[in-house]
Parts: C-alpha cells; structure tokens; sequence
C-alpha cells in the first residue's frame, strides 16, 4: 500500500493498470487517517485536522481470487494506492 498526499487534487494515476478506484470525502477530526488490511494496521498522518478528499486505486483482486482458489489463501498479490488531499470548501459530494 502507497500512501501519498497531496497539496491540491492529483492528476489521474498512469503508472500502473489499475482495476478499481474510487474517491470520496473524508473529514479527520485529528489529523490522523487509519486503516488496515490483513491484520496489519497502518496510520497516516495527515497535514491537519479538516475534510479531505481521497482517491484509492485498487490492483490485483482477480488475481488473490483466482490464486486463492488454486493454492489457498495468498497474501502481497494486491495493490493499492491512497492519495489525500485537502477538500475545498463544503465539499461532501465527489467533485
């Protein structure tokens, strides 16, 4: 998992073929962001407290699903990628 942030809103990501993706708004009333996969937790700290917008890209799930079923469960056959920003202003629907 990549983590990245941003000043303004990201240029659509080219550098991969991603399967999924996906953005919303995200208020953090701490400046933190958490989340986790797999058991393993993971906490991003964001510049500050506020709404912010987040894209997330996704790579890899036929693949877990297809290798799952032929070997058992797999695990670092997925991919993602987070990006944050901050939200503009009253921003709660994607833009």
């Amino acid at each position: 998992m990549t983590v990245e942030q941003w000043d303004g809103a990201p240029p659509p990501d080219t550098r991969r073929r991603w399967d999924e993706r996906s953005e919303v708004t995200f208020a953090s009333a701490s400046g933190v962001a958490a989340f986790w996969s797999d058991g393993r937790d993971a906490e991003v700290q964001l510049l500050t407290p506020g709404t912010w917008r987040v894209r997330a890209y996704c790579a890899g799930r036929e693949a877990v699903a297809r290798l799952s079923r032929e070997v058992g469960p797999v695990l670092d056959v997925e991919v993602y990628l987070l990006q944050f920003w901050p939200a503009a202003a009253g921003t709660t629907q994607p833009e």
